[in-house]
């Protein structure tokens, strides 16, 4: 008898058509593909107040402490102003002659570098600009405080470390664990950044930064012979902390022209 003999698919069982005796192929199914969700780091950070809202202007000023490990010394509190690119940066100084301490003012602005000078007879300070000079710390930092943790999440490893308050805002603590892999030019409050050892953020509800810590290496320096002349780069070992706490954020600030700056050209 010639019969047709059907079966369901992959069970591997015979199949005859007419007088010939086949085996059908088992086929095995694919598995449906499991849709995955990104992880969103914040959602692991700790829950904090509402932050109060800011102004929409690119500004802020800021309390800038520095700590040189390697001469021991802090300077500080700095004062920085940031305005749309703009930057001033204040740092106290003692004038030679004893007299009252004053800011040696650090201004970039309108694409140009101005810094003051004590004046020749050491009873003030005389604005004066090279316009041959650009200080190594004006390119992509300082940064808006709005920008900060955006720039910097993809290569620093978030992770959080509770809660803490920085100028009576509350915010979550974040601490880089990728360090080594930061850009220097992106924290560059410091001059003559090598490498960036440690950093730690303060980041409000809205996302703003309120405060950054660097640990920044330092490049080698010259060693000085005997004789006074300076010999081959040596590794210095020396590392200096950068503390900065923002405020005013998106306030109306503006960093303005110096007038009667005289141009030191080549001396800056």
């Amino acid at each position: 008898m010639i019969g047709v003999l059907v079966t369901l698919p992959n069970r591997g069982t015979p199949v005859s058509v007419g007088e010939e005796l086949t085996t059908q192929p088992e086929v095995t199914a694919e598995p449906a593909p499991v849709a995955t969700e990104a992880v969103d780091a914040t959602a692991l950070w700790p829950e904090i107040a509402p932050s109060p809202p800011v102004g929409e202007l690119m500004t802020a000023r800021a309390n800038m402490i520095v700590s040189d490990q390697f001469q021991q010394s802090t300077l500080g509190p700095n004062v920085l102003t940031m305005a749309d690119g703009d930057v001033n940066i204040g740092i106290p100084f003692q004038p030679p002659a004893g007299g009252a301490m004053d800011f040696v003012d650090n201004r970039y602005v309108v694409g140009e570098w101005y810094f003051r000078i004590p004046e020749p007879d050491g009873d003030g300070m005389q604005w004066s600009y090279d316009p041959n000079d650009t200080p190594i710390f004006v390119g992509v930092s300082p940064a808006d405080p709005r920008e900060l943790y955006e720039r910097l999440a993809p290569s620093a490893g978030f992770e959080a470390d509770g809660a803490d308050f920085v100028l009576g805002v509350e915010t979550v603590r974040l601490v880089a664990t990728t360090p080594e892999a930061i850009d220097p030019l992106m924290v560059q409050y410091q001059p003559f950044i090598e490498a960036v050892a440690s950093l730690e953020l303060w980041i409000d509800s809205n996302g703003i930064v309120r405060r950054i810590d660097v640990t920044a290496v330092m490049p080698p320096v010259l060693t000085m012979g005997t004789d006074g002349v300076a010999g081959t780069a040596e590794e210095s070992g020396a590392s200096a902390t950068v503390s900065v706490e923002f405020y005013d954020i998106g306030e109306p600030i503006t960093v303005d022209v110096p007038r009667d700056a005289i141009e030191i050209d080549g001396q800056g």
